[in-house]
């Protein structure tokens, strides 16, 4: 009998739920049998649904404040009086995740996010569930939210997290660095999908997305750009609004020159295969899937929370562009001139050893295998 694993993400936002879904695609068909469960379904109630509006208005109203908690949940007084707390607040809302849990009897069960990692930390101190535990992460910084004393392992991006981890007293054998999981690189006809969306074959393109949530950059801010894009011989923009449908039917009705709005768009490696630059914001998944690619990302702003220290190292490894000025779409504009022109940062990220070891092209999965594997001490 085949080894179960299920995995629990949440899918506000893309990218817990996709990280899970990717790493479920590899360990499926290295012969294990993967169920994935949705955390904010199962436990789905008033509570849930207010937490998670309250979430997306701070972050879209009042940013600062999550900005706040978040840096300081991981450090100081903050951390401090949250940090022994999480597991007791999650014992309040586990019942559906051990139902599920108990119905598929897991071998192991890997947490994407902390709020289903908490939960099964939970279930690990009660004695209701005693398989192994892991924990995957999305990101490119380390935060201590994500981390319990139950996890059997860990599934880390890049060695920074290993080594401040184990200076946070972590066995190192515990730790595995994978990069990003991803799918294995698709085929795509470019010369197809540029007809679908009406591309002559010598257009430039500038790929623009206001992440999964629609949330970030104004429509002012894409009217803007476009009139600055349009300036650009041979250029057009190539705008996806995520869940920002009132972003999507505005620019539809401009009806702007040189301009193609999608809402959601998939599979979005057709867009990555036949773009020249990317205008978005530092997301751990994004910039990965960009990076196999060889997608040059100009980031624009950042969510607040985790993707500012992605930012930070990602720029600091030249893994993407840095924010230029205030990114105002006039200050975008002789960055995406030159990208465009010269192609040098695509170019850089060929030979970018840390690029390759972020994604494995060709090799996407295989270091998870081995590790779930070794786990299992079937290796």
């Amino acid at each position: 009998m085949p080894k179960k694993i299920l995995i629990l993400y949440t899918s506000v936002g893309l990218g817990h739920k996709t990280i899970a879904e990717n790493i479920g695609f590899h360990l499926q068909g290295a012969g294990y049998e993967v169920k994935l469960v949705d955390v904010l379904r199962l436990q789905a109630g008033p509570l849930v649904s207010i937490g998670t509006k309250l979430h997306q208005f701070i972050n879209r109203h009042l940013p600062f404040i999550w900005q706040w908690l978040y840096v300081h949940a991981d450090r100081g007084w903050l951390a401090k009086l949250t940090l022994p707390n999480r597991v007791k607040a999650a014992s309040r809302n586990y019942r559906h995740i051990k139902q599920a849990i108990d119905e598929f009897r897991p071998d192991l069960v890997i947490g994407t996010q902390t709020t289903a990692s908490a939960v099964v930390e939970y279930l690990k101190q009660q004695g209701w569930y005693r398989g192994l535990f892991g924990i995957a992460f999305s990101d490119y910084h380390l935060h201590r939210y994500w981390l319990y004393d139950s996890a059997d392992f860990y599934l880390v991006n890049i060695e920074e997290q290993k080594r401040e981890m184990v200076g946070l007293g972590i066995p190192a054998e515990k730790i595995f660095v994978l990069g990003m999981t991803l799918w294995p690189r698709p085929a795509v006809d470019a010369a197809a999908v540029r007809r679908n969306l009406g591309i002559a074959p010598d257009d430039r393109i500038v790929l623009a997305a206001s992440g999964s949530l629609g949330t970030g950059l104004s429509l002012a801010w894409f009217r803007a750009l476009a009139r600055e894009v349009a300036n650009l011989p041979h250029a057009k923009l190539l705008i996806v609004c995520g869940k920002n449908r009132r972003l999507y039917e505005a620019l539809k009705q401009l009806d702007l020159p040189q301009v193609i709005v999608q809402a959601y768009y998939s599979p979005l490696a057709e867009l990555y295969a036949i773009s020249d630059i990317f205008v978005t914001k530092p997301g751990g998944l994004t910039v990965a899937e960009a990076l196999q690619w060889h997608l040059p990302i100009l980031v624009a702003y950042w969510l607040p929370g985790g993707e500012k220290p992605n930012y930070d190292y990602l720029t600091g490894h030249h893994l993407i562009m840095p924010k230029p000025g205030e990114a105002q779409p006039r200050d975008l504009l002789p960055v995406i001139k030159e990208e465009l022109a010269t192609h040098s940062f695509r170019e850089s990220l060929f030979t970018n050893r840390l690029a390759q070891d972020l994604v494995y092209p060709g090799k996407e999965g295989e270091a998870l295998i081995l590790a779930v594997k070794q786990t299992f001490h079937e290796v």
